[in-house]
């Protein structure tokens, strides 16, 4: 492929937060754009990312189950070009299980210890048998959070603004990562640009992740400090549950470890939410 030629991308689920970041990532790299709807599909794009909302990492096996139907109707629906690169956004690094004490990778094998962690091995391997004929990747995303997601980075940064007490649903001496989703967004999109301009042969799974995981208590530290305020919490339960993973293709790109953080991202969510007030 030449590298001077335009790359074009189709995003599915642009709706989103995710699909809004990687449609903004799009424009700042000067690549041809369409935001296409699920049912109406027909355009032909170098790369089609197929978004999908992150569902409830709790959640029970009669949600997963309606979670994964919703999912396989929708990409049965889908018509691609064979010369497009489909990604699918995103898994998640659930699929690896838990441990305390070692580091997952993209070659470390799928063990999910949840119907959540089942839940997106069973989407990824439905993905690659429906698209068996394409070139296609998966991102898999390490806890993602944006100005109006659900994650434990928002409850915590509400809970302290508005003075009330943050239940801990987890043990705060567990750890995991957390990425802001437009950094995540940018690498995914940057990352395929890479492999693409260079016509090189691409990974079929990549992790998204910061290098630095936390623990709640790290986590509150860091909120505090940035909102100038204390959080009222109260620990509700003690078991752990820890997934820290690694990209083998972080290095790839320049800065990477500098774009994602947790005072960086509150900042983001403080500024998004007063642009919306």
């Amino acid at each position: 492929m030449n590298i001077s030629k335009q790359l074009s991308v189709s995003i599915l689920g642009f709706n989103g937060s995710i699909g809004r970041s990687i449609h903004q990532e799009a424009l700042n790299l000067g690549m041809a754009i369409y935001d296409v709807e699920w049912e109406n599909f027909d355009v032909s794009s170098d790369i089609c990312f197929l978004v999908f909302g992150k569902p409830n990492s709790r959640m029970i096996l009669g949600e997963a189950l309606t979670e994964f139907e919703g999912f396989a109707n929708a990409i049965n629906k889908l018509s691609i070009p064979e010369h497009c690169l489909i990604a699918l956004v995103s898994s998640a690094g659930s699929v690896y299980g838990t441990s305390l004490d070692q580091v997952f990778d993209e070659d470390s094998p799928p063990n999910p210890q949840s119907f959540y962690g089942e839940l997106n091995l069973k989407k990824e391997e439905y993905f690659r048998n429906r698209f068996q004929g394409h070139r296609n990747v998966i991102f898999r995303f390490a806890n993602v959070y944006g100005p109006h997601s659900k994650s434990v980075v928002n409850q915590m940064i509400t809970a302290i603004q508005q003075n009330r007490i943050f239940n801990f649903l987890v043990s705060p001496h567990s750890r995991k990562q957390y990425g802001y989703v437009d950094d995540y967004s940018k690498f995914s999109i940057r990352l395929l640009e890479h492999y693409l301009k260079r016509n090189l042969s691409f990974p079929t799974v990549v992790n998204v992740a910061p290098d630095e995981s936390l623990n709640l208590f790290q986590i509150q530290d860091v909120l505090e400090r940035v909102l100038e305020m204390p959080l009222r919490n109260s620990e509700l339960s003690s078991y752990f549950d820890t997934v820290v993973v690694r990209s083998k293709y972080s290095n790839l790109l320049d800065n990477y470890s500098n774009w994602i953080s947790i005072d960086v991202g509150t900042r983001r969510i403080l500024n998004a939410r007063r642009t919306i007030v």
